[in-house]
């Protein structure tokens, strides 16, 4: 996990008292945990309209939230806010067999946060700014 995402975590902690505790494991499939829910935390430099989340971490937060009986909330935060996406309320739209949503695939470093950077393509669902449940300001 990335510093700056250790900082939203606090952030959110001390505003909203959510007591998310971060993950020890640099291989989690999650960034961070509380009673209600698993977190997967991106904060970008950049405002994009869409939001991107690669496709197997979607399913693998869906799967360990659904394991672990708690939400699966998807934070994105840049200059513009935080958004925040639960993933079991958008699910249907994104894995839908008669109409499915469009995949984005972008050649990539293989880990962004470790020595390995071989490029290999990933693939990534575009959430809409629309889909999330709630927007904070980014100013915590």
């Amino acid at each position: 996990m990335k510093e700056k995402e250790k900082k939203l975590i606090d952030s959110l902690n001390n505003k909203f008292n959510c007591n998310i505790t971060k993950t020890e494991d640099d291989f989690e499939y999650y960034d961070g945990v509380n009673k209600k829910a698993i977190f997967e935390f991106k904060e970008r430099n950049k405002v994009y309209r869409t939001h991107l989340l690669q496709i197997d971490k979607f399913f693998h937060l869906l799967m360990e939230s659904e394991d672990k009986k708690k939400k699966a909330l998807f934070v994105h935060k840049d200059e513009s806010g935080i958004y925040i996406y639960d993933l079991h309320l958008i699910k249907k739209y994104y894995i839908n067999p008669n109409n499915p949503a469009p995949v984005i695939s972008k050649v990539c470093s293989k880990q962004t946060e470790f020595s390995n950077n071989n490029k290999i393509t990933k693939y990534f669902f575009r959430f809409h700014k629309s889909d999330c449940i709630l927007i904070l300001s980014p100013n915590l």
